[in-house]
């Protein structure tokens, strides 16, 4: 049952360890559009004062809880503000399409996008 329903509550209890360090995290693609098969991985995008190798334990338990692999994409929310300020193609298009929120809400997204780095 965790594999759909609970997909969101399992990945935010994960991440759970990082919450003063991250800002925000959401899942895009095939899972966020509710057109994953069973094996379908879960993308998630990550923002925050963190590194994949801080990441990568927590989600390690979230893909055996959820028996399904996760795909992680981590910025800052300075590298974030600056590839959305320069039409990355891939952050606009996974913007453009539905998302899930684990960590924080579409403002929050709204407020790190609007960002400049120094």
């Amino acid at each position: 049952m965790a594999k759909t329903v609970g997909l969101v509550d399992v990945l935010r209890e994960a991440l759970e360890p990082l919450r003063g360090r991250l800002e925000l995290a959401f899942i895009h693609g095939s899972v966020a559009r509710a057109r994953e098969g069973a094996s379908s991985d879960v993308d998630l995008i990550a923002v925050g004062s963190l590194g994949l190798v801080e990441l990568s334990p927590l989600l390690e338990s979230a893909e055996q809880r959820l028996g399904r692999p996760v795909n992680a994409n981590v910025y800052s929310p300075e590298e974030f503000a600056k590839k959305l300020a320069a039409r990355n193609h891939f952050l606009c298009s996974v913007l453009d399409r539905e998302k899930l929120f684990v960590v924080g809400k579409p403002n929050d997204l709204e407020r790190i996008a609007s960002r400049r780095s120094h």
